[in-house]
């Protein structure tokens, strides 16, 4: 079973990239993801930070039973040789991971561990049941997340989704919510932009509960809001099509056909929200609690009934959403804030500015008794149950006597493949471990941003947690890194952990952009190559977008490494842009870049090996460049740092007395960017000619100067001095530095010669 074990290693840091899914071949926003990563552990290593730079596999998911039905393959298969592949790119790539620690989320030996966290989780109520309206994807036959739908559409297949009842599991994720805010603040080294978009995310808002008595009625209609100041300009009441007023209406065909209508689309929010606007009369009305006026309600398809109390008071002049559902039912619009932001046309408000009027407001609800301040949040729960084949079995089973009752684990998928668990002949047949009776296996499986969320422990189980740095997009914002957050609160709970964060600090790496092309007569996307080989008047020239296959504007990895060199490709992927910016992919920089990769491999072999003493003020300038780009390096500036290293190349390309340690300087700070080249270098001029440790600058003071050490004539080692010490104290560190380099007995020193300013040659005799 996993265990958490912290170990006293140090100094330590750990590098994690975003986990890849095995598609099949490498990308370019994989090589700069990865790139990135390891030039940030190379860096780490060669400060001496003892660096846990690990890869595996987030191998469930769609694209395997996707391309099962394609091609008769099972999941397995296709994502085991999937992984294969991927592999071979990646040791290509020379990327410094640690394989020792690679595993893959569809082996047993990694589900059984999630199994044991989700009985863990179900034990502590953590995890639920109940039937929920979900999003069903029509063509992946399967439900998804509210995060997992664009525009009203499945984020794999891109068909319009539907909502549907089934009986789901949750995990309560909106026990932490307030924790996971609060959690925000204490990430210093996040994007603000990430940290905003999960702010938004679990939707905070303060406001107020409003009950709405129905006319010649005793029922209520409560309506929560967070504006309530503009009650005044109220002018219809909206109900979602599930509220409970609904159930109580008599069945008509226009109303069943309205209802039916409405389930269609996503059930997200925001998606809610841009669908057009439809609504049905109830023939009812409420009453402003407030202005005693009528308000008409109506059912209306952009009302979400998972916010709030799945009801709303429409107010037109200071909402979009109201306003475009007024107009096209002919509603008041009554403007109750005026361009200077004071109360209009609100009786006892008029002239208050916005805070002061919901506040009086609020105060003259809790004295009427109709209603109190509230706070809600727009997290919902998250439903984790998917209706596939190839995810992990939820360990759960259902007995007609018992209940539901923890399966013993593992739960291991079966051998035959299947469009889903539910579809297995005998699988889903079992035994009651309570009472040894026949029963039901849960079909269902977890969703894999569940393997996803909690990978990162897995790697660092032997280690200490948080990790240093996590690497990944930032379309990861909500889908994955606040779910990886939730996860690790979660074992913090279950005793798993002592950490309430996953990630110290957050890269999240910008898209890898190319111009899209398009063939004039066929309208059909083609690929850069092809455009480049077809006349100009036939081709469509498109916008720069990111790379996708979809849109065919990439570019092969192995032919850029054949045209180019691996090497070449690391250094132009980090150079052009900051690494949270999108880089536009240019063979024009691949050249550039592959130039001048040459240029530093000829002047370093050409130089290195010199001894060549250069003046104080350029040992200066050098030094200076070397301090600038350290701290680029420790900021992860990386397009900086290839600057910088222009500048030292450009330094001593004509300064003959500083190319032998700008030379050394150059190999040093190139370990990170281009590990193959700085291996090509070092089996033509040998492994003793650098250092595996990142060079330190040092200040020079302009009255110092370098005097060589030689034995017998010999050249030994090199001190710095003052140049107005005396002779006899140079000859005395002449003796220190030369018996740092070999071991002599002083007494067999038979001469010392002086050169001035130059050199201190040390006699030694013959003992023999």
């Amino acid at each position: 079973m996993f265990e958490f074990k912290p170990n006293d290693k140090q100094p330590n840091y750990y590098v994690l990239s975003m986990f890849p899914y095995p598609s099949g071949s490498l990308h370019m926003g994989h090589v700069r993801n990865y790139t990135i990563g390891d030039i940030i552990a190379r860096y780490k290593r060669a400060c001496g930070y003892n660096v846990l730079h690990p890869i595996g596999w987030d191998s469930f998911g769609l694209p395997a039973e996707n391309a099962a039905k394609a091609y008769n393959i099972h999941p397995k298969t296709w994502t085991e040789k999937n992984i294969l592949e991927m592999k071979k790119e990646l040791k290509e790539l020379n990327f410094s991971y640690d394989w020792s620690r690679e595993f893959a989320t569809h082996t047993t030996e990694y589900y059984k561990d999630e199994q044991q966290f989700f009985l863990d989780f179900y034990k502590q109520n953590l995890i639920y049941r109940k039937e929920s309206l979900v999003n069903w994807d029509p063509v992946d036959k399967t439900v998804l997340a509210n995060e997992q739908v664009v525009d009203g559409k499945g984020w794999r297949s891109g068909v319009a989704i539907e909502k549907k009842y089934l009986k789901q599991w949750f995990f309560k994720i909106t026990n932490f919510q307030e924790e996971l805010l609060d959690g925000l603040n204490k990430l210093p080294e996040w994007p603000e932009k990430v940290k905003a978009m999960q702010e938004k995310w679990i939707g905070k808002s303060f406001g107020t509960i409003i009950n709405f008595k129905i006319q010649d009625s005793s029922t209520q209609l409560q309506i929560f809001t967070t504006r309530a100041e503009t009650l005044y300009g109220a002018s219809f009441c909206g109900i979602s099509y599930r509220h409970e007023l609904v159930s109580k209406l008599k069945k008509t065909k226009e109303l069943e056909d309205f209802l039916k209508q409405c389930q269609i689309g996503a059930t997200a929010e925001k998606d809610i929200a841009l669908q057009d606007k439809h609504g049905f009369d109830i023939k009812i009305q409420a009453i402003n609690p407030i202005s005693g006026k009528l308000l008409p309600i109506y059912i209306a398809n952009f009302i979400n009934d998972e916010y709030g109390t799945g009801a709303i008071f429409g107010c037109p002049a200071h909402d979009d959403r109201d306003k475009e559902f007024a107009e096209k039912y002919n509603l008041p619009i009554i403007s109750v804030i005026d361009d200077n932001n004071k109360m209009i046309n609100s009786n006892n408000l008029n002239g208050l500015d916005i805070v002061g009027a919901r506040k009086k407001i609020q105060e003259e609800i809790i004295a009427k008794n109709i209603g109190a301040c509230q706070i809600n949040y727009k997290l919902r729960d998250w439903g984790i149950s998917r209706q596939r084949f190839w995810g992990t079995p939820i360990p759960i089973i259902y007995c007609d006597k018992c209940g539901e009752v923890p399966a013993e684990l593992p739960v291991i998928l079966p051998e035959e493949y299947y469009p889903s668990l539910d579809l297995h002949p005998t699988w889903k047949n079992t035994i009651c471990p309570k009472c040894n009776g026949n029963a039901k296996r849960e079909t269902d499986t977890l969703d894999t941003f569940f393997e996803s969320s909690w990978y990162f422990i897995k790697f660092c189980q032997d280690n200490v947690m948080p990790v240093d740095c996590y690497i990944g997009g930032i379309e990861h914002a909500i889908l994955h890194l606040l779910y990886a957050r939730f996860f690790t609160k979660a074992l913090k709970k279950n005793n798993y952990l002592t950490i309430d964060e996953p990630f110290k600090k957050l890269i999240t790496q910008g898209m890898v952009c190319h111009h899209t092309y398009k063939d004039k007569k066929t309208g059909q996307f083609i690929t850069p190559d092809e455009a480049s080989s077809m006349s100009r008047d036939d081709v469509i020239i498109g916008a720069i977008e990111k790379m996708s296959k979809s849109k065919k504007n990439i570019v092969s990895l192995k032919e850029m490494i054949k045209r180019y060199n691996i090497d070449t490709v690391r250094v132009f992927i980090v150079s052009d842009n900051p690494i949270d910016k999108n880089i536009i992919w240019s063979e024009t920089g691949l050249k550039s870049t592959y130039s001048f990769l040459d240029k530093l491999k000829n002047i370093i072999l050409e130089n290195i090996r010199k001894n060549i003493t250069s003046d104080a003020k350029d040992r200066n300038k050098l030094h200076m460049h070397l301090k600038n780009l350290t701290n680029e390096m420790e900021e992860f500036k990386f397009n900086k740092v290839i600057a910088k290293i222009h500048e030292i190349y450009n330094l001593i390309v004509n300064n003959t007395a500083l190319q032998p340690e700008g030379s050394k300087i150059l190999l040093q700070v190139l370990q990170p960017f281009t590990p193959n080249l700085v291996d090509e270098i070092k089996n033509i001029k040998g492994d003793d000619i650098i250092q595996s440790s990142w060079p330190k600058h040092i200040e020079i003071k302009e009255n110092t100067i370098k005097i060589a050490v030689q034995l017998n004539g010999k050249f030994k080692n090199t001190i710095e001095v003052d140049k107005n010490i005396p002779q006899n104290q140079i000859e005395e560190l002449a003796k220190i530095a030369l018996q740092n380099k070999i071991s002599f007995i002083e007494e067999n020193i038979s001469k010392i010669i002086y050169i001035p300013l130059r050199a201190v040659n040390i006699m030694v005799k013959d003992n023999n």
